[in-house]
């Protein structure tokens, strides 16, 4: 059994970033992606970072720093400077004011491991109202909001989103087979989250969040696993093929109309993902809405041979283990009219052009030909309408 994968990356882990002429170096460092203020970072450590700002031509500058409640405290004024630092602060949650002769940016730095998230469960709910579609996972996570803001802002706080990733193997079908792909779908942090219901048993794998992975503290959590009860099919209805060039309208079917000469092989594979799919009814029948059966069959796959000329309906209902899931569906088989048309001349002389006395014909079930010579002699019989007589007695 093959296996794709579909993965989304999510986190940026350096040694040195640079917001614009902001940057952030000494410490392992992520930088949050966002338009409010000039920049903000999570480290991962205080000890030995360093906060520096890149001028385009030397001006004065002072910096500080300010908290949640307009805090505000100078740490340091510098005269005619292209480039300026100062050492990070060591607090969790801070922002950083850096006046350059009246123009005023601000920075927000995160200490994360005093914002670090906490897995606590996810659980699965597969009676949804719709669960033969939809489940829904429910996750627990703990974590403080991390918020920040300009100085003096008078808007509400902005606050970094955190993205967990959940992992999963999904079935899908490939031609004739049902493959595996492995899932790694990038959520925002929320309690509920929509799934499409599995093909196949599944486990749920919750971690994150994307500060967590990019400084290697990445913490998982899996769900139990879910027993698949979905029903999914993927039908593929055929007529078997003659080789016979002399007869007529063999195969005039559609998407879902066979239309044939008789003897009409038909054969219907479900493709069903089994062992979800457990139980397979098949309808024969006349009427367009199946409301009796002339035959019934439970296999997976539909084989039959039609050699009537007739409208027939052919119904598949597919169910899970509870019957509470199915899919289905319904096929038109017609059998055209019987037809033989015999030639009144054939040339046997080796030019490819009616070399064999051949009838034409369609839907026949049973076949004998003959041929006499001026004393009624018999010279030469067949029983298989495709074949000819060459002329050789």
């Amino acid at each position: 059994m093959k296996k794709r994968f579909i993965v989304l990356i999510v986190g940026l882990l350096s040694y040195f970033v640079v917001s614009a002429q902001f940057s952030v170096t000494g410490v392992d460092v992520v930088e949050y992606p966002q338009s409010d203020i000039a920049a903000v970072f999570v480290v991962d450590a205080f000890t030995d970072g360093v906060l520096s700002y890149t001028l385009p031509e030397n001006k004065d500058v002072t910096w500080s720093y300010y908290d949640e409640s307009g805090n505000k405290t100078i740490i340091k004024s510098e005269i005619q400077v292209n480039k300026t630092s100062i050492p990070l602060q060591n607090n969790s949650s801070l922002g950083y004011e850096l006046d350059i002769q009246g123009e005023l940016q601000y920075v927000w730095v995160f200490h994360y491991p005093d914002f670090e998230v906490q897995l606590d469960d996810i659980q699965i709910d597969t009676n949804t109202e719709d669960r033969c579609q939809f489940i829904q996972a429910q996750l627990f996570i703990t974590a403080n909001s991390m918020k920040y803001q300009g100085y003096n802002q008078q808007t509400m706080p902005y606050e970094v989103v955190r993205t967990f990733e959940l992992a999963y193997d999904s079935a899908y079908f490939s031609q004739t087979t049902y493959e595996v792909e492995s899932v790694v779908r990038k959520i925002e942090q929320t309690s509920y989250v929509q799934l499409t219901s599995p093909l196949m048993n599944t486990l749920y794998t919750l971690s994150g969040d994307q500060f967590a992975r990019a400084f290697n503290r990445t913490k998982e959590i899996s769900s139990a696993q879910v027993e698949a009860f979905a029903v999914q099919i993927n039908p593929t209805a055929s007529i078997q093929t003659r080789d016979g060039l002399n007869e007529k309208e063999r195969d005039l079917s559609s998407s879902q109309t066979l239309r044939g000469s008789a003897p009409l092989e038909v054969e219907v594979l479900s493709y069903a993902n089994v062992p979800a799919a457990r139980y397979f009814d098949w309808c024969l029948s006349r009427e367009a809405d199946f409301s009796t059966c002339e035959l019934q069959y439970i296999d997976k796959d539909f084989r039959y041979s039609f050699t009537q000329q007739i409208r027939y309906y052919v119904r598949l209902n597919v169910y899970n283990a509870d019957a509470t899931c199915k899919a289905d569906t319904s096929y038109v088989i017609d059998i055209v009219d019987s037809f033989l048309e015999i030639p009144n001349v054939f040339t046997p002389n080796g030019d490819g052009r009616n070399d064999e006395f051949r009838v034409a014909y369609k839907s026949l079930i049973k076949f004998s030909g003959k041929v006499y010579d001026s004393w009624g002699r018999l010279v030469f019989s067949w029983t298989d309408p495709t074949k000819g007589w060459d002329g050789t007695i």
